[in-house]
């Protein structure tokens, strides 16, 4: 396994579909516009559909235990769903067999904002915009829901793929 950070302390779960590892951390990310933060805690996901519930539970759990509003919980949440759907799709279609992938979730606290994080090693670009979808489509508007929601958002590669990460200021 790697891990995205140095220094994580590290707990995995066997629950909800596939093994998640638990990493915390209270310094600076990596992406651009990283700001100071105050906490930091990191998810490993599985590449399975049933991680994104997971993703939301966890995240959902993590902000009510610092005492975050409902209502900024509930919008973390769905960017949370949001992004973790599109990087689990990022490394599963079409399967690559070629390498191993790996999606984690990385949130920071702080008192005045909350940032997401969306880690994967898929090398797939992400579109500068939110791409506009026909009223009949059923899928793929998870940028548009999070360019209307998140106070921020964008992407850049790392050095194992790309993080997508957005900020929720309050």
């Amino acid at each position: 396994m790697v891990l995205p950070f140095p220094g994580d302390i590290v707990v995995t779960y066997t629950a909800l579909g596939g093994a998640m590892t638990a990493m915390s951390q209270g310094s600076l990310g990596v992406a651009a516009r990283a700001p100071a933060v105050k906490d930091r805690s990191c998810l490993e996901l599985g590449l399975v559909p049933s991680a994104v519930r997971g993703a939301r539970h966890w995240a959902a759990n993590l902000l009510t235990q610092a005492n975050f509003d409902q209502e900024i919980v509930d919008a973390i949440v769905l960017l949370v769903s949001e992004l973790v759907t599109n990087a689990i799709h990022a490394v599963t279609d079409p399967p690559d067999q070629q390498r191993p992938h790996q999606v984690w979730l990385a949130i920071e606290r702080s008192p005045a904002l909350v940032r997401v994080e969306v880690h994967d090693t898929a090398c797939v670009p992400v579109p500068p915009e939110a791409p506009r979808r026909d009223d009949e489509e059923e899928s793929g508007r998870g940028l548009e829901v999070i360019a209307a929601i998140a106070s921020f958002w964008g992407w850049s590669p790392d050095s194992l793929g790309k993080v997508v990460w957005c900020e929720l200021a309050f």
